[in-house]
């Protein structure tokens, strides 16, 4: 064989690619449009973050907020818990992700506004930008713009039970007080589920007495306290309470839970 003949079985037994390259090899990675997909951009955009690339995390998360819940409904919560949450966090950072929380906080208040947008979701949302851009206060100026109308205490509700901590130490009882009903069945359905959550039982129990205390119906207060003391250890119970009766300025009802027997 010729030297030549040589050179030439050589190359194709090798299956070298000097002068006829081979196709790439496929790579299977998840569509866009599917839940895998979905997953795998935000792990892209942590990892970005991570390695300073603001402009590459930042495109990721917001193509997240705009694109993900469409794909994968479930992706909901995470959006709220999670992606919005770590936005904030490259806002501080790259001042384009600041405007754009910005931004959909803007279109968000507007809809709510225009009584276009108002379920727990996009409340949830709201609340959710608010606390990633620093400015959790803006949540409380939002309940009180949702109004006092009974048509709308079942959304007030829904807003205000995801913001009891910052109620409660701004001492809003007037505005607690307008969800009376909603607190009331609220509990109830925790006290039927109480074997699963008993200690959201006494949370809530404690936020309608503390409510109760601060708004001169001290019978009604110690009728919930009772039932509370159901629900755990009857000596941290009676402490919880009376804290929440100290800072509702109740001092009485201090002496009444000290006698008080479940």
């Amino acid at each position: 064989m010729k030297p030549q003949a040589f050179l030439l079985v050589g190359i194709l037994a090798a299956g070298t690619t000097a002068c006829c390259p081979r196709p790439p090899v496929a790579v299977s990675t998840p569509k866009e449009n599917t839940a895998e997909g979905v997953f795998t951009r935000l792990d892209s955009a942590r990892r970005m973050a991570k390695a300073n690339d603001f402009a590459g995390a930042f495109r990721e998360f917001a193509w997240l907020l705009d694109n993900a819940t469409h794909v994968d409904p479930s992706f909901s919560g995470v959006d709220t818990a999670y992606v919005i949450g770590e936005m904030g966090d490259l806002a501080h950072r790259y001042s384009p992700a600041r405007e754009d929380l910005e931004r959909r906080r803007t279109q968000l208040e507007a809809a709510i506004d225009a009584n276009s947008s108002r379920g727990r979701d996009s409340l949830r949302r709201l609340f959710a930008i608010n606390a990633a851009l620093g400015e959790p206060q803006r949540n409380l100026g939002l309940v009180e713009h949702l109004g006092t109308g009974r048509e709308s205490a079942d959304l007030r509700w829904a807003a205000m039970s995801d913001l009891l901590d910052e109620l409660e130490a701004a001492r809003r009882y007037d505005l607690l007080a307008t969800v009376d009903e909603q607190m009331q069945n609220d509990l109830a359905g925790r006290e039927r589920h109480a074997r699963i959550m008993m200690d959201d039982v006494v949370e809530l129990a404690a936020t309608y007495f503390e409510v109760l205390a601060a708004t001169d119906r001290q019978d009604e207060a110690m009728r919930v306290a009772k039932r509370a003391m159901q629900f755990g250890d009857v000596a941290q119970i009676r402490v919880q309470l009376s804290e929440r009766a100290k800072r509702a300025g109740a001092n009485d009802l201090v002496v009444l839970l000290e006698h008080l027997v479940p």
